[in-house]
This record gives structure tokens, C-alpha cells and sequence, in this order.
């Protein structure tokens, strides 16, 4: 049967990496790792040798697999494809996440289809509270598919789906076969060490060699006019409104999708562009819709139809939330405004487009202002976002992408996975709860001792208590942390509140304290004004509005890996070989600035009250030096490719004395623990209140210092500084 589906949909045979796949997991592969482009048929090299077994083992009703998926949209495109499928064969497939119907998730309890796609947060809950449940309903569960793999790597969400799977082997006491799916993977070593935890052999990596990545592009700047120099604000007008010229002006008909890094850039260029659709003649301008991850179902489902689709001109701005998901082949190009932090980033959104046989295409928009000469900085000089864009494409061109590192927040992971398993088990003792979570995956390396003072931590802020047997037990505050709505979403979940117009839910909003009645905003691609907040309902009622003013969005910058740094060295002092198009002369002034003022043989410049100290080094790294030249009494902060130094009252920071200040720091091993008071705020894990303080410091200490790599980059300038 595998075979005709294959014959009707019009397919001469598998492609070289599907056969492969097919060929492993037939045999019995332990696990396998999948790296292959977009639409290059990655689902189907997984789950046709998947149903293939089905078919040939006794039937029953229970789950074969389980595909772990990190978006609603993704599964339910995923949940079209594979139903169908599913239907020809006769293999039942069904989905599970916050939207899915409670009828639907009735019949999957009752009747448990050979084939679920559910998200991490909704296997969590099932594990959670139906524990019970699942050992019957997933005692078969023969495989577990990763999909989008890079997407759980190194980050929290990644280390909660791993120790879901360690307690799911345990509850159903075998090891089910995992297989991870990416179209974007730089090394894979963490990927390898992720899928092969808890087995006998390492996992099988199959890359698909012929569909290297390929594509298209061109520089374009906005026209920001010009800003005279004695303008009192050295940063041009906010306005998206060239930008939105540029963005129909490269607009050729059919579908285009937008990306930018911010929810309040989607929704600005959004109204910008349906303000300048006038120019179009009736009925032939295009559809302008956003699409992030605060909208409504329904607005980001109806934008995602007009890009499937492709009936009509569209063109939809989006964060992320696009990134991966539904399938979308009539996309012409891609747009990307404003460098993004990562050349993996710019793969995935890459994958959008290209996808009939064709190159991808991209348009990256770069607004870039003029600055005024007599108060410009340094920094804005030399045009960072600028080059940084450059590099990133630069990169993304040789078939680069940043390795994947070790997951952040583990030990406030582990402390939600303890809470969760007591939860499961109906309590368990400390010994069978170590058993449980730690032996296999991101927590093995934890200390004992680090396990047991969490335990004892949890206990004396009433989460855990300890019935007389030693059983631990949910105390009151722990179960009414386990019950609250968020509790099995490992990131954090601000407090929204949803948007009305009329009987109309727009979508969500995250409910900040300066937020009013009266107070204009854009969202779901219009301008509107508050009409009231209800706090008790958490509602906010809005009326069409055509004022300018934009609500405010708040992101947490992603850091930026040292090769993007070093590539962008490379530029300031070599050029590059892209055509650069707009950005040309901005690149060629950004080059003359670098040159003129010395940085590559020497890269401590004095800029106004501060001296800068190029590293151009990575985000973590370069932070992690600015804490220990803090460490030596120097007001220093990480400033992208610098460290910018404040003057001392009795003048510069001297060369020679940073000289002696960098020799010391390439010489010393200090605790990684002893420098966390020294880094600047950061973002807390959700649930790094949970641990001790002792805990809370050794998690930010691995999270957010490299001793290495700022002794590297110490000794790099040091070399510079003294030549």
C-alpha cells in the first residue's frame, strides 16, 4: 500500500535520504536524526517506514507514535498531511494542543488513534494527570518524532521534552525509537547526545546532500531622508512608512511573507502597507494581514489560508511564529527587516520560499537613518545592524548555522519536573524521584547533593511535604501551583488580556501597567482606541481609531554567536564579495570609519564619556568579560561588538592600564558562581524562584557565563593592544 500511495502521488521512487531513513528505522535503528531542507520531504522519510511497520504488526488500540511538535499550526498542517495519508492506509491519526475540541480529546482518550502529534505543554498535562492513563494507552509506543528539532535544542523546552520522554520510558517501562527532524542544524553534537540519551548505540544522522540550501537576494534601503546636524535626536523618524514603500515596490504579485524581530514592527509595517494600497487599482492591491503569536486564532488561521491558498496578492508580516508550520509553497520571496541575531534564523525563514523547484529569494530591508556628524557615536558609524545583516547572509550562503549548545535553565527545569512527577505518581519518595528524573538526559550531571537541597527547598516553601513513609507529597502551595493554567508551558506566560471589538476577539495582549482607556494601538493589521479595560475579566474593548501612536512589545534579544562577530571583523577590514546593492555605500562608509579610526590595530577608542573595546566577540562571552573587567573596578558593559568603559572622574581609562587590566584576566580562574553579581539583569528562568539561592546562582553562572571564551577574547585584544 506504501508503495501505490507513493505511485499516485506521482512519485518515480524515494529521494536518496528517504531510502536511507526508510532502510534504518526498518531494520530497527535505535535512533535517527534527520537534517534536511524545507519541503524536502523530511516527514514523509520519518513516518511512511512508521505506518509501513503498523501495517505489518498486529493492530490494537493504543499508540504507536507519538510526534512532538513545538507549534499549533505546524501540527494541525502536519495533522492534514498525515490524516490523509492516514485515511489511504487505514491507520488512524489524530492531534492534541490547546485548541483542539474537548470532543476530540474525549474520542483520543477513549479510542487512542495509532498516530498523535501533540505539543510538549499538552504532554505534559497527560503526564501529569492521566499518568495512569497512559501506561495503557502508550504500553505499545514503539516510536517518538521530534519534529523541528532545532527548535528544542538548547533551550528550556528542549530539556522539558527530554525529561518527558526519560519519564514516559519509565512509566511504560520501554524505550520507544526516537527520530528528530531540522532543516536547520548546525553541529550535531548536542542533537546526537539528545536523541541517543538512555540508549545502546549512538543515533543514525541521515542529510539529505542533495538540497543544499540556495537562494537569491538583494539589499534594499529605505530612503529615511536626512537629519540635519544640529538636530537635537541623532536617530531618524520611527516611521515604517518607507519601508512599506520599499516593501510594495519589491511586491510582484502572489503571496510574500515578511518577517521582523519585534510584534510592534508586524503590526506598524502591516498599517503602513494597507495605507499605501491605494495606489493599486480596485481589487487588485494586495491583502495586508500580521501574524504573531498574541493574535487570535482566527486572524493568524486566516492569514495562514490566504498563503496556502494563493488565490489573491497577499503579503503577511510576521514574527517567528512562521518560521516553521504550515505548508505554504506559493511563496514567492521572503522579506527580513532588520539583521536577524542568527544565521539558523535566517535559514528557517529562508525554507519559506523556493519551494517549486526554484531558489529561494530574499529581500532584506535594512533601515538605515542618516546620522548627524557632529553628535553621531562611534556604534552608529560603523552601521553594526548594517554589517551585521551582511555577515548573517554572508554565512547563511557558505552552509553555516550556529552549533547547538547545552540547554539554559535546567536546575528551574528540573525543580517544574520534580513538582510534575509527584504530581504523576500521586507521590514518590526522594530515592525513586532521582531514580525517575536524573540518571538519563539533561539532568545527569546534577549533584546529588543539589537534588536533595532542592527537595528541601521546595519543602520549606510549602510545595513538597513529606508524609510519615517518606513519601513526598504535594503540599498546599505546590498544589496550587501544579493546578494554575500555565503550569505545563515551561516559558513564561505573562498576564493577557483579550481584545474585542464588538463580539469580535482580536486576539491577546500582554496587560502592562501603563495601559488606558483612550490609549491608541495597533493590532490584527488596524489602528484602534481603548474603549475600556475590564481587570476582573481581563478584557479590553477597542473602537476603530486613526491615530499614529504604537503599543509598546516586549521581547527578550536572542545573544549572537561569536563567528557572526568575527565574519563582521572580517567585512570592516576585508569587504566582502556579495553584492551589496543599496547597502553598498552604507557598508563602503562603515568600512571607511573602521579604517580611519585605527579599530584593527587599535581597538580602544575614546566615544564621548566612554572609551569602547572592540571584541567582537558573542553576546555571552563578550558579557562575561565586561563582568570581569567590572570585577576590576572598571565601569564596563557588553555593547554588541564592544565593551563600552566609562570614564573614570579623574579622566580616560589609559591603554596601558587596560593592558595591565587584560593580562591579569587571561591569567586568572576565577568561580563562574563568583561572577553572577557582577553580570548585567537578565531574564530569569520561569521557575527560578523555585531553587535555593546557592542553585539560582550556579544556573545563572552556567546559563550566562564563558570564562573561556572572555579569557579568549581578553587575550585577542590584549595581542592587539600591545602590537
Amino acid at each position: 500500500m506504501i508503495r501505490n500511495w507513493i505511485e499516485e502521488q506521482g512519485w518515480t521512487g524515494l529521494r536518496p535520504m528517504q531510502e536511507r531513513v526508510f532502510d534504518a528505522i526498518e531494520a530497527g535503528a535505535t535512533d535517527v536524526l534527520v537534517i534536511a531542507g524545507t519541503a524536502s520531504g523530511k516527514t514523509e522519510a520519518a513516518f511512511l517506514p512508521i505506518f509501513s511497520a503498523i501495517l505489518s504488526q498486529p493492530r490494537g488500540r493504543t499508540t504507536r507514535c507519538l510526534c512532538i511538535s513545538p507549534m499549533k499550526a505546524l501540527i494541525n498542517d502536519q495533522y492534514d498531511r498525515l490524516q490523509r495519508l492516514g485515511e489511504y492506509l487505514g491507520i488512524t491519526v489524530e492531534r492534541w494542543h490547546g485548541d483542539v475540541p474537548a470532543t476530540t480529546k474525549r474520542r483520543v482518550r477513549d479510542s487512542p488513534p495509532e498516530v498523535l502529534i501533540i505539543t510538549p505543554e499538552s504532554l505534559e498535562s497527560q503526564l501529569m494527570r492521566r499518568g495512569y492513563e497512559l501506561r495503557e494507552r502508550f504500553g505499545a509506543l514503539a516510536w517518538v518524532v521530534i519534529d523541528e528539532f532545532h527548535l528544542f535544542l538548547g533551550r528550556q523546552r528542549g530539556t522539558q521534552v527530554e525529561s518527558q520522554l526519560t519519564r514516559l520510558c519509565r512509566l511504560i517501562e520501554t524505550r520507544p525509537v526516537r527520530i528528530g527532524l531540522s532543516a536547520t542544524l548546525g553541529d550535531t553534537t548536542e542533537a546526537e547526545r539528545f536523541l541517543g540519551s538512555g540508549a545502546q548505540q549512538p543515533p543514525l544522522v541521515a542529510v539529505d546532500s542533495a538540497s543544499p540550501l540556495k537562494f537569491g537576494y538583494e539589499f534594499v534601503v529605505p530612503n529615511q531622508g536626512h537629519i540635519d546636524d544640529d538636530t537635537e535626536d541623532d536617530q531618524a523618524p520611527e516611521s515604517l512608512g518607507p519601508l512599506a514603500d520599499e516593501v510594495l515596490n519589491h511586491f510582484t504579485g502572489g503571496s510574500y511573507l515578511v518577517f521582523a524581530n519585534s510584534k510592534s514592527t508586524v503590526e506598524e509595517l502591516t498599517d503602513e502597507i494597507k495605507a499605501r494600497t491605494s495606489r493599486f487599482r480596485a481589487g487588485a492591491g494586495p491583502v495586508s494581514l500580521p501574524h504573531h503569536g498574541s493574535l487570535s486564532t482566527g486572524e493568524r488561521h486566516r492569514a495562514e489560508s490566504l498563503l496556502s491558498a494563493g488565490d489573491e496578492p497577499t503579503i503577511v508580516v510576521a514574527t517567528s511564529t512562521l518560521e516553521v508550520g504550515i505548508d505554504i509553497p506559493a511563496v514567492e520571496a521572503v522579506g527580513q527587516v532588520g539583521p536577524p541575531t542568527a544565521v539558523a534564523t535566517l535559514r528557517q525563514r529562508l525554507g519559506r520560499s523556493g519551494r517549486r523547484g526554484a531558489p529561494s529569494q530574499l529581500h532584506m530591508y535594512l533601515p538605515a537613518p542618516a546620522f548627524g556628524k557632529a553628535t553621531t557615536s562611534v556604534l552608529d558609524r560603523l552601521r553594526i545592524d548594517v554589517v551585521q545583516a551582511v555577515a548573517v547572509v554572508d554565512l547563511a550562503i557558505e552552509g553555516w548555522a550556529e552549533p547547538s549548545q547545552r540547554a539554559t535553565g535546567r536546575w528551574s527545569t528540573l525543580a517544574h519536573q520534580v513538582l510534575s512527577t509527584v504530581s504523576e505518581r500521586g507521590g514518590c519518595t526522594a530515592t525513586s524521584l532521582h531514580a525517575i528524573l536524573v540518571p538519563d538526559g539533561q539532568f545527569a550531571d546534577i549533584p546529588a547533593a543539589d537534588f536533595s537541597d532542592l527537595l528541601r527547598h521546595l519543602g520549606a516553601l510549602g510545595f513538597l511535604r513529606q508524609a510519615p513513609d517518606d513519601t513526598l507529597l504535594l503540599d498546599t502551595t505546590g498544589e496550587r501551583l501544579v493546578a494554575s493554567p500555565d503550569f505545563c508551558a515551561i516559558f513564561e506566560t505573562p498576564i493577557e488580556y483579550s481584545i474585542f471589538h464588538g463580539s469580535r476577539e482580536l486576539g491577546r495582549i500582554a496587560k502592562t501597567p501603563w495601559l488606558r482607556a483612550r490609549d491608541p494601538l495597533i493590532f490584527a493589521g488596524q489602528r484602534w482606541m481603548i474603549e475600556t479595560i475590564d481587570d476582573r475579566r481581563r478584557t479590553i474593548r477597542v473602537l476603530p481609531d486613526f491615530r499614529k501612536r504604537v503599543p509598546k512589545w516586549f521581547g527578550s534579544p536572542q545573544p549572537v554567536h561569536r563567528e557572526v562577530r568575527t565574519r563582521m571583523a572580517h567585512i570592516f577590514g576585508e569587504g566582502t564579495s556579495l553584492v551589496l546593492d543599496d547597502a553598498q555605500a552604507i557598508v563602503d562608509d562603515a568600512r571607511f570609519w573602521y579604517d580611519r579610526l585605527g579599530i584593527a590595530s587599535a581597538p580602544l577608542l575614546e566615544d564621548g564619556s566612554q572609551s569602547l573595546l572592540f571584541t567582537f566577540g558573542g553576546t555571552i562571552e563578550t558579557a562575561t568579560l565586561a563582568a570581569l573587567l567590572r570585577r576590576e573596578d572598571l565601569d564596563a558593559d557588553e555593547a554588541g561588538a564592544a565593551i563600552a568603559v566609562q570614564h573614570k572622574r579623574d579622566g580616560l581609562t589609559r591603554r596601558d592600564e587596560l593592558e595591565d587590566i587584560l593580562s591579569r584576566i587571561v591569567g586568572s580562574s576565577p568561580e563562574p558562581v563568583d561572577l553572577v553579581p557582577l553580570l548585567a539583569p537578565r531574564r530569569r528562568p520561569k521557575f527560578h524562584d523555585l531553587l535555593p539561592e546557592r542553585l539560582q546562582t550556579k544556573e545563572l553562572a552556567q546559563d550566562a557565563v564563558d570564562l573561556d571564551g572572555a579569557r579568549f577574547l581578553a587575550a585577542r585584544a590584549l595581542v592587539t593592544l600591545q602590537s
